[in-house]
């Protein structure tokens, strides 16, 4: 009878929840990320952080384009810094984007590994900017604001790209562990998604 009313009680607590082909890996990332999460919390911090510099040269970089594009009295050939500043939009909208709803070791070595050199893409384009000046003083003013916010945010990658990599190698384990399960479950699932599809192609 204690049994019979342990399995009622872990029975009603139990729910099923049907989840189509397509949504599947969101709800496992979803999944792992109620499982794992509070594990990776200061990895989890260290990425925000990155990704909080990397939107702020992002979001100077496009004041950037506007004041250049939209100037027709410049000196010091300001239209030519155009395609160094397309440059860095498009470098750092490549980092930004496919982040896993849970972390792991493949989203990591992807996200990190690159970081040096496109730290360096970034410095690269983006000192060619430091020389230009507008005749405008206002413009010239608002020019400045934004190169010295992306010279601070630049200045900060460095060492938050060194404490990411402190606390992956502390959390590898977890990371490995999320990345096979995720490996595991999701092999069967193409293999379904492409019997499936291949099984609706002939029913045509």
């Amino acid at each position: 009878a204690r049994f019979g009313a342990r399995h009622r009680a872990a029975a009603s607590v139990m729910t099923v929840q049907r989840v189509s082909f397509l949504d599947f890996p969101w709800v496992l990332d979803y999944i792992l990320a109620t499982r794992f999460n509070c594990s990776l919390k200061q990895i989890r911090h260290a990425v925000c952080s990155i990704v909080l510099t990397l939107r702020t040269i992002l979001s100077a970089a496009v004041e950037l384009g506007i004041l250049v594009s939209q100037d027709s009295d410049t000196i010091d050939g300001a239209i030519s810094a155009k395609p160094f500043i397309d440059n860095m939009i498009h470098v750092i909208t490549e980092c930004l984007q496919n982040f896993p709803l849970c972390l792991d070791s493949e989203f990591f070595h992807s996200f990190l590994e690159p970081l040096p050199s496109h730290l360096r893409f970034l410095c690269g384009n983006f000192h060619p900017l430091t020389h230009m000046k507008f005749e405008d003083s206002a413009k010239e003013k608002a020019f400045e604001a934004q190169t010295r916010a992306i010279t601070q945010a630049l200045s900060e990658l460095p060492s938050q790209c060194s404490n990411l990599e402190v606390y992956m190698g502390a959390q590898e384990p977890v990371l490995k562990q999320i990345q096979l399960i995720k490996e595991h479950l999701r092999a069967p699932l193409w293999m379904l998604m492409h019997d499936f599809r291949t099984l609706h192609r002939e029913e045509r």
